[in-house]
């Protein structure tokens, strides 16, 4: 999760996100849910994979073995904030494996 501050110290709010596997193997199918506390105008997924997604709340496939950061920007108003989960999704050829990240928001 990443929490950001105005420049007075007042919270602004959170972006983060969660995430269901609903397949694995190939392809192996992957629902994201947005849970920031930030109100979005508007947000951009990157899936790791050269796919993205501008719906709030998507579902994507991974169609290859290899390891996937997701990163999920939301914009608010002339402000964007994100939230990037590196090497969130691990697929493997016969199924996946989900490995606990560090976030980095920017």
């Amino acid at each position: 999760m990443a929490i950001y501050f105005d420049e007075f110290s007042n919270l602004i709010g959170s972006v983060d996100f969660s995430y269901n596997i609903i397949q694995t193997g190939l392809p192996t199918i992957v629902t994201f849910t947005d849970i920031s506390t930030i109100i979005g105008d508007s947000w951009l997924w990157n899936f790791g994979d050269s796919s993205t997604s501008i719906v709030q709340n998507p579902s994507h496939s991974y169609l290859s073995p290899g390891s996937y950061t997701v990163s999920l920007f939301v914009t608010s108003g002339s402000e964007i904030f994100s939230e990037i989960k590196i090497n969130l999704i691990i697929v493997l050829a016969g199924n996946v494996s989900v490995w606990r990240c560090r976030s980095m928001g920017k």
